[in-house]
């Protein structure tokens, strides 16, 4: 019997081990995502709607990062309506959360793109800040949305298309 009551308390202890245990102190992990956008300083907002602006005239807007974490280099895509706007001037060097920034890749597309590649030469960056400043100039009367599409963060676990059904013209294949 003593045997029988020796086996069930080392059953119940082991069984114990293995439940989880709650912590006394506060965990912090930060789960927010980065966030990567377009936004105007000249009219301190994203949605630039300005009947003033005429057929050859000019304006700027930023692509800003949010929270982004610990990071030495970006690629991305910024689609827009070639009928309406054409980029003028990319600039990813001036006043950038980059201290260094070193443009691999800047060029746009005559179907409406406009493609960024930069690395930082001055180590890695975090947190908030401009990532690069794009003009355009104004070239017919309308509307054009600027949308944006990312690379991937980790090219060895990306997967490459084959091809595209219902893809804009200009997409890369990243």
């Amino acid at each position: 019997m003593p045997r029988l009551k020796l086996t069930l308390i080392s059953l119940s202890l082991l069984i114990l081990a293995t439940l989880p245990i709650g912590l006394s102190h506060a965990i912090s992990s930060s789960t927010d995502l980065a966030i990567i956008s377009v936004f105007s300083p000249d009219y301190g907002s994203s949605n630039i709607t300005d009947k003033t602006l005429a057929v050859g005239s000019q304006f700027t807007i930023d692509l800003n990062v949010n929270n982004a974490p610990t990071f030495n280099g970006y690629e991305l895509a910024l689609y827009y309506d070639p009928s309406y706007i054409q980029p003028v001037s990319i600039d990813p060097t001036t006043s950038t959360i980059f201290p260094n920034p070193y443009p691999v890749v800047s060029y746009t597309s005559p179907t409406g793109a406009v493609f960024l590649s930069v690395v930082n030469l001055g180590g890695a960056s975090s947190g908030s800040g401009t990532l690069s400043h794009v003009t355009f100039k104004v070239v017919g009367v309308g509307v054009s949305p600027l949308a944006l599409a990312a690379g991937v963060d980790d090219p060895n676990n990306a997967r490459v298309s084959d091809g595209c059904t219902d893809c804009p013209p200009g997409t890369p294949n990243w």
